[in-house]
C-alpha cells in the first residue's frame, strides 16, 4: 500500500514538472517588436501606448544584450532609463524607453534592438528558470 502512494506522488510530481518545464519554454508573441514601436507618437496618451506595448516591465524569454545596431528616437527621446517621467519596456527584441511629460503625454522615446543569446535547449530553460526566481525574490 505504501508503494502504491509512493508511486502516485512520484508520478504526480513528474507531471507537474514536466508541466511547468514546458510552460517556461512556451514561447508568447512578444509586444515588444521594432514594428510596434513605430505605432508609437508624440502625444499618445499612457492609455494609448498601454494598449500598444501593454505594461511597463520585464518581458524576457531568453537571455538577451544590447546590439550594436543603432538605436531609433523620436521627439525629446530618453537618453537613459532612470529619468522622471521614463517607462521602461525590455523584450526579447528591444528595450523601449519611452518619455511621459506632466500631462501623461508621449514626449518622445528611445528603442535600442537586442539580440538574443542561445545558450541551447537545456541552457535557455535554466536561463528562464534563474529569471523567473530572480523576478520572484530579487
Amino acid at each position: 500500500m505504501r508503494r502504491r502512494k509512493l508511486r502516485w506522488v512520484l508520478v504526480g510530481l513528474a507531471i507537474v514538472l514536466v508541466g511547468g518545464a514546458a510552460f517556461m519554454a512556451w514561447s508568447r508573441p512578444d509586444p515588444l517588436r521594432v514594428d510596434n514601436f513605430k505605432l508609437l507618437r508624440v502625444g499618445m496618451s499612457k492609455p494609448e501606448v498601454y494598449a500598444v506595448l501593454g505594461r511597463p516591465g520585464e518581458y524576457l524569454t531568453r537571455d538577451a544584450e544590447y546590439d550594436d545596431g543603432a538605436a531609433e528616437d523620436f521627439g525629446q527621446a530618453p537618453r537613459y532609463a532612470h529619468k522622471e517621467g521614463v517607462e521602461v519596456w525590455k523584450g526579447d527584441q528591444a528595450v523601449f524607453w519611452v518619455q511621459f511629460d506632466p500631462a501623461g503625454q508621449v514626449s518622445g522615446a528611445t528603442c535600442i534592438p537586442l539580440r538574443q543569446t542561445d545558450h541551447g535547449l537545456l541552457g535557455n530553460l535554466l536561463w528562464r528558470i534563474k529569471y523567473q526566481l530572480w523576478k520572484w525574490f530579487p
